[in-house]
């Protein structure tokens, strides 16, 4: 009865923070709330990410708050993922993470290229994300891998499959 009471505790704490809150600091309480009831649930770990993804791209003129909240951004990233490794938005989010720090000069703990081949393999072929990994990987192009470029044209060739033609406007 106890472990039932935690989850739904943190479910309601998840969805207030993923609602109503007033500003990304009472959602981070809310959060950081509902870890400490159950700190199980994927979701709020995932939550967390994207609040401090967001936070830190804010924060790009001050160099140490920006590189320690992309630092927990990917913490909360890799946590949401040891609990659901088989979301492809987790990864694709990550991958995002993570190549904002290369861009930074940061260390990474693991490739973003990976991540983003993981979110593309995890994903349906006529999903947004595997369009998104596709359309990152082109705007990169010129810094793939040889693979990594045979890799990036097949997302987008099965992307653009379909009769999709904004997709196409948007990738020209």
């Amino acid at each position: 009865m106890l472990l039932q009471a935690a989850v739904a505790r943190n479910a309601r704490l998840y969805w207030q923070a993923k609602g109503d809150a007033a500003g990304p600091d009472a959602k981070a309480r809310l959060l950081d709330r509902a870890n400490a009831v159950f700190p199980w649930n994927d979701a709020v770990h995932f939550e967390l990410g994207k609040l401090y993804f967001e936070r830190a791209a804010e924060a790009l003129g001050n160099p140490a708050e920006r590189d320690g909240l992309f630092r927990r951004s990917v913490d909360s990233y890799l946590r949401s993922l040891r609990l659901n490794p088989a979301s492809p938005a987790a990864h694709f989010e990550l991958a995002q993470a993570l190549l904002y720090m290369s861009y930074l000069g940061l260390p990474e703990p693991v490739g973003h290229f990976e991540e983003y081949r993981r979110a593309a393999d995890l994903t349906g072929h006529n999903s947004q994300i595997h369009y998104d990994v596709g359309k990152v990987l082109l705007g990169r192009w010129e810094s793939l891998e040889p693979g990594e470029k045979d890799f990036a044209a097949a997302i987008l060739k099965s992307s653009l499959a379909g009769k999709d033609e904004e997709r196409l406007l948007d990738l020209l």
